[in-house]
């Protein structure tokens, strides 16, 4: 072999250099000289230095958490890969990572799915009627969770199981340390006794209230002068914060579209092959036990839905690869298509989605065209979007998340740049939303947007400013007659007055007596609550003070019904209210033992909150207790060098 290498040496000499060579020019000249990117350092963290790589690995554990749960991410107020760098940090010196706790007897997975079930059975998605139907539901979603979003997650963000894992563990730890700072404050028994008895002891009375919307229609209307002062004094304002509750900032909004393949449309245009219904009857003659006269119109409906089933899924594919036509081309940056400049004039409508659809049913044979709904002539408050006949009720499900019209919405990169859905305005929505009712499929594109902010213009609110100068005006009028109200409470009964201010019958109701007022009997007030509408701080503030005046031992009585009659505006709510104090329900020794422990931590968790304003774990509390600083490209790069 030597003697060999020897006697070709000039040969293989001259392999070896042209090997370098090309090497040399597809690497260029530089390449050996550049410093290895992931050893730049880009944050120092109480004078340690973070590198690129690990900061890299953080923002994968973050972004893989955040696909896994996106709910338990936003429960914990994670704002970022840095911040969730911190906290893994804090939770790892407080030996909650890996550790166990009072969290321990249910695993990760098990705390998201019974989190992502609350959610579901809360927006109506999933109806569970036991606990052990509820605890079964759980098992099956956290399995799935492990053995199927893990690894597809993982395989996504190129992490090893064992990284995964890791990820998942410091979650874990960082929730525990939540749990164990919320949990840290002890409530003494003088407290306990005090907040029991804040809380129970109370009232017992008779009232109503007035709103003002009673006779706002009998109010003269506004000037324009007023309008416009109305506006300029409150358009910065959100509604319910400002004085009377007036505030003409609007909610984040929208413009949109949506296209919808109606399964009933197309349920009539399908006419099942006879002979495919005969021999479909004799294949399943254990399910269509009937004669075949009989049984025919059920095996007709059958085969239509089976029928429509593959049109729709046949329709899916055809939107999906249209509109991955479409927007193959735009790039994508930090998760959101790029729009060119023009997109305005030339953007992908869904209005060109339906004509792609109309030909992929023509070839079908069937002559149907998608309805486009657009909804463009109007902002629609992204809150209301669920009264949206048809789409409203529908859901979508993308990866780890899902949720109905309103959550897609909010979800808009516009809106909410850490929610993980891909979707974002001016670019249909690839994922079809299904109503499960009717079985129909909706495309939305939202056409334009604004978030949370002042009406553009008087003409966006004109109607609210008008109705809330009326209002104003009739609650004006309610004020100066609480002395007549109280009166008349006192000599005709609170019914008398109830009666002034009906409430007509529906149209077509077979009784169309008007109804009055509500007159709530017996209702509990305390300091923190009471029952119905006098649910309001000014009345019960008012209810509790006369109380007291009027001592534990008071005994109702006909004649002291002028001194516990109570009659008082309330103008957060811009109606009135008058108020017969029946007696007291003090709080007894009794109840005091039967307090649960879970009442005794509300007390604790409220008396946190009022002396810990700033969240210690926020991202900018812990970037100052930790002296986190980023540091700048260029100079990391030196260093790495």
């Amino acid at each position: 072999m030597i003697k060999l290498m020897r006697k070709n040496r000039k040969i293989l000499l001259a392999v070896f250099g042209a090997g370098l060579m090309v090497m040399f020019l597809l690497s260029g000249p530089q390449s050996i000289f550049q410093p290895d990117p992931t050893k730049a350092v880009v944050a120092t963290v109480a004078g340690r230095e973070v590198k690129a790589g690990e900061m890299g690995k953080y923002n994968s554990e973050y972004q893989a958490m955040k696909q896994l749960s996106a709910e338990v991410v936003e429960r914990l107020q994670i704002e970022n890969g840095e911040h969730w760098m911190l906290l893994t940090e804090e939770a790892k010196r407080a030996g909650l990572v890996g550790a166990t706790g009072i969290d321990s007897r249910m695993s990760l997975f098990e705390q998201i799915a019974q989190v992502q079930l609350n959610r579901a059975m809360q927006m109506g998605m999933l109806r569970i009627n036991s606990q052990g139907e509820f605890n079964k539901a759980i098992d099956n979603a956290a399995t799935n969770l492990e053995q199927q979003i893990k690894p597809r997650i993982a395989g996504q963000l190129r992490m090893s199981e064992e990284e995964f894992d890791r990820a998942v563990a410091k979650l874990h730890g960082v929730i525990r340390l939540r749990g164990q700072f919320q949990g840290a404050v002890r409530v003494s028994e003088k407290r306990s006794i005090a907040e029991v008895q804040k809380q129970y002891d109370a009232v017992v009375a008779d009232g109503l209230v007035i709103p003002a919307e009673k006779i706002s229609a009998t109010m003269p209307e506004p000037t324009e002068e007023q309008v416009q002062a109305q506006f300029a004094q409150y358009k910065d304002v959100k509604p319910g914060t400002g004085e009377f509750g007036f505030g003409y900032v609007q909610p984040a909004r929208v413009r949109f579209e949506y296209l919808v393949i109606d399964r009933n449309k197309l349920k009539a245009l399908v006419k099942p092959d006879p002979v495919r219904v005969s021999k479909e009857y004799q294949k399943n003659r254990a399910k269509y036990t009937g004669d075949e006269a009989t049984e025919t119109p059920r095996v007709e409906a059958d085969i239509v839905n089976t029928m429509v089933d593959q049109l729709i899924a046949d329709a899916e594919r055809i939107a999906a690869a249209r509109l991955k036509t479409e927007l193959r081309t735009l790039p994508v940056e930090g998760g959101k298509r790029k729009l060119p400049t023009d997109w305005d004039q030339r953007g992908l409508r869904l209005s060109g989605l339906a004509e792609a659809l109309r030909e992929g049913f023509k070839a079908q044979g069937y002559e149907y065209t998608p309805e486009v709904v657009v909804r463009n002539e109007a902002w629609t408050k992204v809150r209301e979007l669920m009264r949206e006949p048809g789409i409203g009720t529908a859901y979508f499900r993308t990866g780890t998340s899902s949720g109905d019209l309103r959550r897609l919405a909010d979800s808009m990169s516009e809106l909410n740049a850490q929610s993980g859905v891909p979707f974002q305005a001016k670019v249909p929505f690839e994922t079809p939303l299904a109503d499960m009712a009717s079985g129909n499929r909706y495309y939305v594109n939202v056409l334009d947007w604004r978030a949370e902010s002042p009406a553009d213009s008087l003409e966006e609110v004109r109607g609210d400013v008008v109705r809330d100068l009326k209002l104003k005006a009739a609650y004006d009028q309610l004020v100066r007659q609480l002395d007549d109200l109280k009166s008349q409470a006192i000599s005709s009964g609170l019914d008398a007055v109830a009666a002034q201010y009906p409430t007509p019958a529906p149209l077509g109701a077979t009784d169309p007596t008007p109804k009055p007022l509500p007159v709530f009997r017996y209702a509990t007030v305390t300091r923190d609550s009471a029952t119905g509408e006098l649910n309001a701080k000014e009345v019960r503030d008012a209810v509790v003070a006369k109380a007291q005046q009027l001592g534990v031992k008071m005994v109702a009585t006909p004649e002291n019904l002028p001194e516990r009659t109570v009659a008082v505006a309330v103008p957060s709510k811009l109606s009135v209210a008058v108020v017969q104090i029946l007696g007291h329900r003090p709080a007894t020794q009794e109840l005091m033992r039967t307090v649960s422990r879970g009442m005794v931590d509300q007390f604790a968790m409220q008396e946190l909150r009022e002396h810990n304003e700033n969240d210690p774990f926020s991202f900018e509390a812990l970037r100052a207790r930790y002296d986190y600083k980023a540091v700048d490209e260029n100079e990391g790069k030196k260093q790495a060098s």
